[in-house]
């Protein structure tokens, strides 16, 4: 897990429940106030519409890698029912 604290600018996940948020920060070793986990809110701010909530953090996720001038974003998606999938995103000049 420590690769991917090194590797990435930016972490998205949906935040719906906040103890697997808590723990996941844990895993990744990161600190509690680290500015790359979720800087626009997550679900719990801004919503979780079935369906929708993946391509809205994979595209937040690319536009604050444009605004930052960010290389990886490490997005966890929740795609429904229970089922999710990870995406990394690399931003290119």
């Amino acid at each position: 897990m420590q690769i991917l604290h090194q590797l990435h600018d930016l972490y998205q996940e949906p935040r719906y429940r906040i103890s697997p948020w808590l723990r996941r920060r844990v895993q990744l070793g990161l600190d509690f106030n680290d500015p790359r986990l979720n800087p626009n809110g997550g679900a719990i701010a801004v919503g979780h519409p079935l369906g929708a909530s993946g391509a809205r953090l994979a595209l937040s996720a690319m536009r604050q890698l444009e605004r930052t001038g960010g290389r990886y974003a490490l997005v966890s998606l929740c795609i429904g029912l229970g089922q999710g999938i990870a995406c990394i995103i690399e931003r290119l000049d």
